[in-house]
């Protein structure tokens, strides 16, 4: 909804807890637990750890070049 500044979620991911935060501007991605991880990000690689986390400029699908086809889901484990 247009009134929405953002949103964000916890999720268990391979034995690791991160937590995404979604704003107008961009997407944030905390890992709260668990070893180290590298994650992908509109098709970039980025490594993360406990304690830290990554913030990506928030992108269009068209921008972004991720294939709708194949689920749009622009978050995934490398």
């Amino acid at each position: 909804p247009k009134m929405w500044s953002g949103y964000s979620f916890k999720i268990n991911f391979r034995g690791r807890k991160l937590k995404v935060r979604i704003t107008e501007t961009s997407i944030i991605v905390e890992q709260l637990s668990g070893d180290s991880l590298n994650i992908v990000i509109y098709g970039h690689e980025y490594p993360t750890q406990p304690g830290g986390e990554v913030k990506v400029e928030l992108q269009t699908m068209a921008d972004s070049g991720v294939n709708e086809s194949l689920g749009g889901q622009p978050l995934t484990q490398s």
